[in-house]
């Protein structure tokens, strides 16, 4: 059935193939015994494994995408090899019996009930068991000891007394001692594994070896006859290198087993090194040489950039602190590739593997972990242990702290260990607590009375949810009163008519910024759609329905307690999509009126609806303006704040700098930004290099961002940053960022330069605002600079 199901599967693309791998893995692991009732000739399986093996290698190779091809890789590495001479099963144990005396139906010899069972077996439904079966048979024929053969069937299969016992043809007979068959069982053996041996490495090479080169067969045998000497690895590498080039070409199937193999072997060579004993140089290349292997079968751009970041890196004169710093930030980069791949492939087969595990019956103990299982077996996988005793070693030379602190404030209460901050989203807390939680998105709102959050996510000092931190550093907060708008009935706002109690303070602050910043220093044109512009779309006759709707849900929200309200996603729905833009708005802002809806909507989003309900702020009192400009396609973003926002010091900027638009450093998304700061008369100094997995940036025919701009935001004591969105249309491109060519990650003159540009800016910026200390967002473009938000740095 999955052979007839293959093409299907591929062409749905990885959801499909991981179908495959799940269903054949469960097969594996005996949860999906689908032989039950069934019969069939060894030379039938025989042949079916074969064209199931050659179809899905052939898949492996021409697969729909890149993780298509590795599911169905990772399904070729469990699957019998098949093929061979597939009735030679059926034969071969007639011959072993009839050759040794061996009594077989009504020929007369020796009687062993162990022998005919496994006989019968053998003849109607042959499996890899059987080579467990059998290899076990030949280690208690060497011992005499019928308790080892059970034993030795448990280490070798994982199959149990009982498990034989409730096979098809059961297997309950001990076999007696008749060691006169070591030789015939073990040429069977050889029979067995020729059709049922997968990716065995012995075996896949004699498989394999017609369709390699003499110098390629000469390195592999050479490898197998001195598989443990030190310098393996190394070889298998090379050997792997060359022999890709030869199982992606058709008609492959012992060429890519031969490959599993060898990549299998590798592992099992890695993680048997005492990782402790080695330095860090030997740390260093086993890194290098397993990067080498991984992007060997798996097809990953991402995967290739931390290979090339790390060679490139490890060519460096090693051991200074500017190094280790380097090395320590292309180690995280590696690791929140590794952390990706590990969660795509999770998240595809878990879900399947409980679906299966449901309608199946199968034992929840075998289900519970099963995608961790499925990363934790992938020869990858070795990677992370290797940094793991690497970091601690390039974190002491780069004098980097284990810790980060980016809001810092005495703090007690009771601890709450939590896997993800986001669990506790709209909850009361009646005392001060502590949260320690596994991940920290950026998103979140932290609750009333949560005194600190600690947490192994990297956090980025100027992102968000850490300037929300910073802003909320008692348990108690006091009530927040915002200012009430001013009534105008236009629906858009020229840059000279922001005035106050019509916009916001981002629009208000470009308003001014805009003759006051230094020459060569650019701040975008826009426009802007009042305060009031919202409520007024709300009262158009086309939306009337809405406006009832919206009403009723926030009259629920009104009464709602703890927790996060269903009515929050349901207002964002009906505000993002369904509500119709006056005339009167598309014909004064055409280009607003698509992305004002979705910057509305976040009015009610859970982060902004639970920080107005912990201010005691209504929501009828919150307005919302919508600021309006063109993106600037950006080479890097930065910000800025004009005094230290940890420790407070005035004078001294610090400044945060990623790849790509700034939405990688603000919205916290994994992995760090450049970060550094300079003290006033001095030269800026590096903090830490960037690791960011991804980078946002603007699509090539250019993008319009409506960013939200409310009366409940960069007020006195109170930034709100973060609290609601700002939309891109059309939306950002997203990549995985290559810091091997990217001049942030390098440190020299132009990183020095620019950073010391940065400086210049931020204070130039503060001088125009009167001294008082700023947050300034902006982007960095072929040596030039655009500020493109400006606002009071709540301390």
């Amino acid at each position: 059935m999955a052979n007839d199901l293959l093409d299907a599967a591929d062409a749905a693309g990885a959801p499909g193939m991981a179908l495959i791998y799940v269903w054949l893995r469960l097969s594996t692991m005996k949860q999906l015994d689908w032989h039950r009732g069934s019969s069939y000739q060894s030379k039938d399986i025989a042949h079916v494994q074969k064209t199931i093996a050659q179809r899905m290698a052939d898949k492996a190779r021409t697969g729909s995408g890149p993780l298509a091809r590795q599911f169905a890789r990772m399904a070729l590495a469990g699957l019998p090899r098949g093929g061979g001479d597939g009735d030679a099963i059926r034969m071969g144990i007639l011959n072993v019996m009839r050759d040794n005396g061996i009594r077989e139906g009504h020929r007369p010899g020796i009687e062993d009930h162990f022998l005919e069972q496994w006989h019968q077996k053998l003849h109607t439904n042959t499996t890899p068991a059987d080579i467990a079966i059998c290899e076990s048979y030949i280690d208690f024929l060497h011992s005499g000891d019928g308790g080892h053969f059970w034993h030795s069937l448990w280490e070798r299969g994982g199959l149990s007394r009982e498990a034989l016992a409730t096979m098809d043809h059961p297997i309950t007979a001990t076999p007696m001692h008749l060691p006169h068959l070591i030789g015939p069982m073990q040429h069977y053996l050889w029979i067995l594994k020729t059709t049922h041996s997968g990716a065995d490495l012995d075996t896949s090479l004699e498989m394999a070896k017609g369709a390699l080169d003499g110098g390629l067969q000469w390195t592999l045998y050479d490898i197998l006859n001195n598989r443990n000497e030190w310098w393996v690895p190394g070889k298998i590498v090379e050997a792997r290198e060359q022999l890709q080039w030869v199982w992606k070409a058709p008609s492959s199937r012992d060429v890519l087993l031969l490959d599993i193999a060898l990549d299998n072997y590798l592992r099992t060579l890695l993680e048997r090194t005492d990782k402790g004993s080695l330095g860090g140089d030997d740390l260093c290349e086993l890194i290098a040489l397993s990067l080498r292997n991984a992007v060997i079968a798996i097809d990953s751009e991402d995967l290739r950039q931390c290979r090339d970041l790390w060679d490139k890196v490890r060519e460096g004169e090693r051991w200074s602190k500017g190094w280790a710093m380097r090395a320590h930030a292309a180690a995280q980069r590696l690791e929140l590739s590794l952390g990706a791949y590990a969660d795509s492939l999770y998240s595809l087969t878990q879900p399947l593997a409980e679906k299966f595990g449901a309608a199946c019956g199968i034992e929840a103990a075998y289900i519970a972990n099963f995608g961790e299982e499925v990363v934790r077996g992938q020869p990858i996988f070795v990677l992370s242990q290797l940094l793991k005793f690497l970091e601690p070693m390039l974190r002491t030379t780069a004098e980097m702290a284990s810790w980060q602190v980016v809001s810092q404030a005495e703090a007690s209460g009771r601890v709450l260990v939590l896997p993800d901050l986001v669990e506790v989203q709209g909850k009361l807390f009646e005392e001060p607590t502590i949260i320690i939680a596994s991940h920290v998105g950026g998103m979140e709102d932290i609750p009333e009375n949560v005194t600190a959050v600690l947490t192994a996510s990297t956090t980025d000092v100027l992102s968000h949810v850490a300037i929300r931190a910073r802003s909320q550093k008692t348990p108690a907060l006091p009530p927040l009163t915002i200012p009430k708008p001013k009534a105008t009935t236009k629906w858009a706002l020229q840059e000279a008519d922001f005035g106050p109690g019509l916009v916001g303070g981002k629009s208000a602050n470009l308003a001014k910024l805009r003759g006051k910043v230094a020459d060569g220093v650019s701040v975008p044109a826009s426009v802007a759609l009042p305060f009031g512009a919202f409520e007024r779309t709300l009262k158009d006759p086309s939306n009337a329905a809405y406006a009832d709707a919206i009403e009723g849900l926030q009259k629920d929200l009104a009464k709602a307690g703890e927790g996060v309200p269903a009515a929050l996603a349901q207002l964002r729905q009906l505000v993002a999509t369904g509500l119709t833009a006056p005339a009167a708005l598309v014909d004064e802002a055409a280009a607003a009126a698509e992305a004002a809806g979705l910057v509305w909507a976040s009015k009610w989003s859970e982060r902004a609806w639970l920080s107005r309900r912990a201010r005691g702020v209504k929501d009828s009192d919150l307005y919302m303006a919508v600021l309006l400009q063109q993106v600037v396609p950006a080479e890097y973003a930065f910000v800025l704040h004009t005094a230290n926002p940890v420790t407070g010091a005035l004078g001294e900027v610090f400044g945060e700098v990623v790849v790509g638009m700034g939405e990688a450093l603000v919205g916290n998304h994994p992995g760090r930004a450049l970060s550094f700061r300079a003290e006033a008369g001095q030269q800026p100094q590096v903090l830490s290099l960037p690791s960011k997995r991804l980078g946002f940036f603007a699509p090539a025919g250019g993008a319009l961002i409506a960013r939200s701009d409310s009366n409940g935001e960069d007020l006195e004591a109170f930034a709100g940053a973060g609290l609601y969105d700002s939309i891109p249309l059309p939306p950002l491109n997203e990549s995985t960022v290559d810091y091997g060519s990217s001049g942030l990650f390098w440190e020299g003159e132009h990183l020095q330069g620019m950073l010391q540009e940065l400086t210049e800016v931020g204070r130039s910026i503060e001088t125009a605002f009167g001294g008082a200390p700023q947050d300034i967002e902006g982007v960095w473009v072929d040596g030039k600079i655009t500020v493109v938000q400006s606002r009071a740095q709540v301390l």
